[in-house]
């Protein structure tokens, strides 16, 4: 994948930014609407979907997600809402979820070792939250898959 090297102009932004590789084309979740000016540009879009992707199993803040985008919580808040059409919260918690659909299509890992893995606080958390965004239980979501195949 070619990446290219993010620069930043002004030094007030750069204290806490180091320049990143970023990939010139977006991953599939990762869609910038267009249609709102104000949003995030797409290499930022890109950084804290990297980011993001590499901390899934962590406890990720807001403020880490800020300081990734190198601007205050508020204003990046606000500004990846316009860009994505969703809060950065509930896109990592979509990222997980799909996540832990791959991981369950395999069948080979534990319900709880993918709650641990992707950070969740246990696996009724998980249960729940999967639930919650998929109308089924993990179980019968990895059930559907194997006879699927």
């Amino acid at each position: 994948m070619d990446t290219f090297d993010v620069s930043w102009n002004t030094p007030v932004d750069a204290r806490e930014c180091a320049a990143v590789a970023v990939p010139q084309e977006a991953p599939d979740d990762v869609r910038v609407h267009s249609r709102w000016k104000q949003g995030l540009p797409q290499g930022t879009v890109l950084r804290i979907h990297d980011y993001m992707a590499t901390h899934i199993g962590e406890s990720i803040s807001l403020e880490s997600l800020a300081r990734v985008a190198c601007m205050s919580r508020f204003h990046f808040a606000r500004r990846f809402r316009q860009s994505t059409g969703c809060s950065p919260m509930a896109f990592l918690l979509r990222m997980r979820i799909e996540r832990a659909r791959g991981l369950l299509a395999d069948g080979d890992t534990r319900i709880a070792d993918i709650a641990a893995e992707l950070g969740f606080f246990d696996q009724s958390h998980f249960t729940r939250t999967f639930r919650r965004t998929t109308g089924m239980s993990p179980r019968a979501y990895a059930r559907a898959q194997v006879t699927l195949s």
